[in-house]
């Protein structure tokens, strides 16, 4: 999926948790998922937002240098990217099956452009009627596809595009902008953005916008991915308490945002298996890709370098590809990059320990973080708190500043378990 930042947010540095010393709990403990490997450069490239894989070994990824502009990539081995003459920016890519891949973002003047790429050669862009800025598209069917954005009268847009060929644009009531779009099924997609409240979800059928669902403690959401035909996972970021969120939604509906401390903003994921995704962002301290697990968010994992990553597909079930853009040790013009992530499913496994101070230890003596954390798993939209790392100078490796969450209390009744965890400082960004 695709990754643009709707708002600027300000940067603040990530706050280190504390331990609250908790006698007799219960600790879940897991293997951290969504290994990423180093960025590669990509040749031409300044800034890359989307990637989309039509085959096992194949995918297309888009952005921009002076022009919008292509980049194959077979193997996770990018080529040169492709100068698209007549674009500005390319934001959104989907590739339907065995067709050509659709390709989506504006012109200078702000026109809505659409691209249709084969074999990850580029054609002619065709422009949209009207002011519509397009940043995402998925394709429900073979040579159907929907597209979102906004409109220069403020309203949330869709776009019908038939065989490569834009459609007229809808306005959206009550969306002030989309920004991303995933269809779980044929004619049915879901889409994300924003209004003056927050974020929201906007189901799609067959072309028709449906009415759109605030979501509390999100100030906008900015992606979204389908891994089934009744449920999403959008993903975005609130600007109040400067924390990415992660949203699970079921047959359209919103459940509770979930706030990732650590991580500033989510702007792209992907799903490769039914019950695991990976969502792509960026924190204080670089690039980070999140696992999440039947819609629970993992610990963030931080990749190496000054990285921002805002798009991800996966080509397989063990294979992710995320591009982003990097800066220069110097400073100076951004590169565009694609990083390769291999998401290992490992499912949290509950362990019974005599007390936090013993898990704590043995933690942090293997560098791993606490994985995901719930205000109440018991119940049916749980709100995990997950934790990130970051770098704190002079070489000092992520892995070693442990950001821990605390169990609070355990409850074993008739083989049911009530588990409450709780961060350790204040503040909160949604549910």
């Amino acid at each position: 999926m695709t990754g643009l930042s709707p708002r600027g947010h300000c940067r603040r540095p990530a706050g280190v948790l504390g331990a609250l010393a908790v006698a007799g709990v219960l600790v879940i403990a897991g293997t951290a998922t969504g290994a990423a490997a180093s960025p590669q450069p990509v040749s031409g490239a300044q800034d890359l937002y989307g990637v989309a894989c039509p085959t096992a070994t194949s995918c297309t990824a888009v952005g921009q240098n002076v022009d919008g502009e292509t980049v194959s990539v077979t193997d996770g081995t990018p080529d040169v990217a492709q100068e698209v003459s007549g674009t500005f920016q390319l934001w959104g890519v989907a590739c339907p099956d065995a067709s050509p891949c659709v390709a989506v973002g504006v012109n200078t003047t702000d026109q809505g452009m659409v691209v249709a790429v084969t074999g990850g050669n580029p054609g002619d862009p065709r422009a949209v009627s009207g002011n519509v800025t397009l940043t995402g598209v998925a394709c429900p069917g073979s040579g159907t596809c929907e597209a979102v954005g906004w409109d220069t009268s403020g309203y949330g847009d869709i776009l019908p595009i038939s065989g490569g060929a834009p459609g007229t644009p809808v306005e959206v009531d009550g969306v002030g902008q989309l920004f991303g779009v995933a269809c779980s099924g044929a004619g049915t997609c879901e889409a994300a953005g924003d209004n003056s409240a927050g974020g929201v979800v906007v189901t799609i059928g067959s072309g028709t916008a449906g009415v759109p669902h605030w979501v509390p403690g999100t100030e906008s959401l900015t992606a979204v991915a389908c891994p089934t035909a009744d449920t999403c996972v959008a993903v975005g970021l609130d600007t109040a308490s400067n924390e990415a969120v992660v949203v699970p939604i079921s047959d359209g509906a919103p459940g509770t945002a979930q706030a990732i401390p650590g991580v500033e903003a989510l702007y792209g994921i992907a799903c490769p298996s039914a019950g695991t995704c990976e969502a792509v962002g960026e924190s204080i301290s670089g690039g980070v890709v999140l696992p999440i697990t039947n819609g629970i968010a993992a610990s963030p994992q931080a990749v190496s370098g000054s990285v921002d990553l805002r798009g991800i597909a996966c080509p397989a079930e063990a294979t992710c590809d995320a591009v982003g853009s990097a800066t220069p040790p110097g400073g100076g013009a951004t590169d565009g990059v694609l990083v390769t992530i291999t998401p290992t499913g490992a499912t949290p496994t509950p362990t019974a320990t005599p007390s936090p101070t013993a898990a704590a230890t043995t933690t942090a003596s293997a560098g791993a973080t606490a994985s995901p954390s719930s205000s109440a798993v018991a119940t049916s939209s749980p709100t995990p708190r997950g934790a990130a790392g970051g770098h704190s100078g002079g070489g000092t490796p992520i892995g070693l500043i442990v950001l821990l969450l605390v169990v609070a209390a355990a409850v074993l009744a008739g083989g049911g378990i009530w588990l409450v965890r709780r961060r350790a400082t204040g503040g909160n960004a949604g549910g």
